[in-house]
């Protein structure tokens, strides 16, 4: 309405910018490989956008006669289970990634069967929070501090703040 819109001109604008993560993920290694040869796989995470990332989740699965070496990688903590058909899924998670930065992962995958297989790659990007703080002023609001007027170093009071709106 007419009335909104010039409620809002009388004020100071509000304004809040997020954006979409910009993520890139690639997965480089051989395409054919030799039975009993371990091949060096590589999963590459960057962050191609101008914000700071909080929390990416790769998974990669591969399936039960195909055996993995122990991962290394260039940030990020790793989980790796197997079911009870031998199927292996890595969990890799990277909790922060700042703009323009890239981390690695490295895995040598083992085949003992001459069988084609594929490796699962799924990935997600945890939500995204944003905050926006707005100001609320009354002039009638009243203050109160109470607790000791002295304090021992390291040793832990307890203070109260009273806040009132007597209008």
């Amino acid at each position: 309405s007419t009335s909104t819109r010039s409620e809002l001109a009388a004020t100071q604008e509000l304004r809040a910018n997020m954006s979409i993560p910009q993520v890139r993920l690639l997965v480089n290694g051989p395409s054919a490989i030799q039975v009993n040869k371990p091949m060096p796989y590589e999963v590459i995470i960057k962050n191609e956008g101008q914000e700071q990332l909080s929390g990416v989740i790769v998974s990669l699965t591969v399936p039960a006669g195909v055996q993995s070496s122990e991962p290394v990688s260039t940030g990020g903590e790793f989980e790796s289970e197997k079911d009870e058909q031998g199927i292996e899924t890595m969990l890799w998670h990277v909790t922060e990634l700042g703009p323009g930065q890239s981390r690695i992962f490295r895995v040598k995958l083992n085949a003992s069967k001459a069988e084609h297989f594929a490796m699962d790659v799924e990935w997600t990007v945890l939500p995204q929070t944003g905050a926006v703080a707005v100001d609320v002023k009354q002039p009638a609001l009243t203050l109160a501090l109470e607790g000791p007027s002295e304090v021992v170093w390291g040793k832990p009071e307890l203070y109260r703040i009273r806040v009132r709106n007597p209008g």
